[in-house]
């Protein structure tokens, strides 16, 4: 398993101007942590700066991770969407990421669930294609109310076959939709092409963090310290063939802190070098 950071674990950090990115990549390399998950809002207007930054520090991009928007009525949109995943496709080709985190789309008033999926399933067709002729992963998470159960992404997934289209296994996502993760490993193992590493736990008390659909609320965590079985739920991916990129992507309070007992916990029970 190839361990990585993601940029979002620094998310506060960031927008508050706390960190920038010589100081992201100056924690992983602290960390002897060799790989990172970039993310395109942030440093897509000075990639070239941020690939030199990496280099210096030993560091190489293992993830490309976009924020694109399937669900869309009206075809324009819809093909301006589908144009920002192939640019994107282009960016994590010249970077070196063999891997590429994609979304479904957003919930849009007066869009039924069923017309959603109909327009998702409608831009990642030549996407996918695209993918496979450029040699990079498009790796669906499980986030929003498109994909956001595994059965969901499995569906989407048996649309469009391909060793190209794969599942990002956001580990804490399934919590907000009241799905067992292991069950969802067990779903989707085979399918993989990335896991993100995130943990929650039981909130003390209700309103405090984050609530699941059925009002179950959480509260980030480092890893080892929530709800998510890491033990079982890495070893059904890795029952399925998964051997690619790990990346922590938390959401904590004390993103330094939180972030280094993750890498300790990893290391301590063997899923990290």
């Amino acid at each position: 398993m190839k361990l990585s950071v993601s940029m979002w674990t620094f998310q506060e950090l960031i927008y508050g101007g706390e960190m920038d990115f010589a100081a992201f990549a100056d924690y992983c390399a602290s960390r002897n942590v060799r790989f990172v998950e970039l993310l395109d809002f942030w440093v897509q207007d000075k990639l070239d700066d941020c690939l030199d930054i990496l280099k210096a520090r030993g560091l190489s991009p293992a993830v490309w991770s976009i924020c694109n928007d399937f669900v869309q009525t009206d075809e324009a949109q819809r093909q301006h969407q589908m144009h920002y995943m192939i640019e994107q496709i282009d960016i994590a080709r010249k970077i070196g990421a063999p891997v590429m985190r994609v979304f479904s789309g957003d919930v849009k008033e007066g869009v039924a669930f069923e017309e959603g999926i109909a327009s998702i399933q409608a831009c990642y067709a030549p996407c996918v294609r695209y993918a496979e002729k450029n040699g990079i992963v498009l790796c669906l998470e499980n986030h929003g109310v498109f994909a956001a159960r595994s059965a969901e992404v499995a569906g989407l997934l048996d649309r469009y076959p391909s060793p190209y289209f794969r599942s990002a296994f956001d580990t804490a996502n399934f919590l907000f939709v009241d799905e067992n993760v292991g069950q969802a490993a067990e779903r989707l193992k085979g399918r993989v092409g990335l896991v993100h590493l995130k943990d929650y736990r039981l909130s003390d008390k209700e309103g405090e963090g984050w609530p699941s659909l059925n009002n179950v609320w959480y509260t980030g965590c480092p890893l080892g310290q929530g709800d998510v079985a890491f033990a079982d739920v890495l070893a059904t991916l890795r029952s399925g063939g998964f051997d690619g990129t790990a990346s922590i992507e938390l959401e904590c309070e004390d993103p330094i802190a939180s972030c280094d007992a993750s890498i300790a916990y990893l290391r301590r029970e063997g899923y990290a070098q």
